[in-house]
C-alpha cells in the first residue's frame, strides 16, 4: 500500500526532487539545518548571547523571520548555505536578495541596529576572511555591527575565533552527542 503523500525520489517525474534537511536539536532549539546549529555552537564558543528565530516581521516586501537575534547588540544574522555570491569582478556581492532584506529590516524595525548575512559554515567564513580582500572588509563591518568592535575584531581574527569555528565544524548532534 502506497502512502498518501509519497516522498519524491530522485527518479520521480511527477514531483521535483527535494531532499529536506534534517532538523537539529541544540540548546532546546529545533534548528532547520545543521548549518544553523553549527553557527549556534560557534556563537556559544565566542560567548555571544543569541536567540534563534526570535521574532518574525511583516515588512513592506513580505514576511521575514531572521535566523538569529543578538539582544545585547540589537543585531540580526541570516545564515545561508553555499559560498558568498560574487559580482562580475569576482568580489563579494552585497546586492543580494538576503542583504536587501537585512537593509530593509534595519530601516523598518526600530529595535534592530544591524544585520549580517553569513554564507557557509564558520570555518568557511574564517578562511574567506583571511583569504579574500573583500571579506576582510566584511569582518570589520561585522565588528561594527555588533557594537563592540575591539572585542569582536579580536575574536574574528584571533585564535579564539579559529577555535570556535573548528568546534562548530566538528560538532556532532546525533545519538545524544553534545557539542
Amino acid at each position: 500500500m502506497q502512502p498518501e503523500n509519497p516522498m519524491p525520489t530522485l527518479y520521480s517525474t511527477s514531483t521535483p526532487a527535494k531532499i529536506p534537511s534534517i532538523d537539529t536539536i541544540y540548546k532546546g532549539y529545533r534548528f532547520r539545518s545543521r548549518l544553523e546549529a553549527r553557527w549556534a555552537v560557534f556563537f556559544d564558543h565566542l560567548k555571544l548571547n543569541w536567540v534563534y528565530e526570535h521574532e518574525g516581521y511583516a515588512l513592506p516586501s513580505g514576511w521575514y523571520l531572521p535566523d538569529f537575534w543578538f539582544p545585547d547588540e540589537y543585531v540580526i544574522v541570516e545564515i545561508k548555505h553555499g559560498p558568498q555570491p560574487t559580482n562580475a569582478q569576482g568580489r563579494p556581492d552585497f546586492d543580494t536578495r538576503e542583504q536587501k532584506l537585512m537593509d530593509e529590516i534595519v530601516r523598518e524595525v526600530e529595535d534592530i541596529d544591524g544585520g549580517l548575512v553569513l554564507y557557509g559554515d564558520p570555518l568557511d567564513v574564517m578562511y574567506n576572511v583571511v583569504d579574500r580582500r573583500g571579506l576582510v572588509e566584511l569582518g570589520h563591518n561585522c565588528a561594527r555591527l555588533f557594537g563592540f568592535e575591539e572585542r569582536l575584531t579580536d575574536k574574528l581574527f584571533g585564535r579564539e575565533c579559529q577555535a570556535a569555528a573548528l568546534a562548530a565544524r566538528q560538532a556532532r548532534f546525533e545519538h545524544g552527542e553534545r557539542p
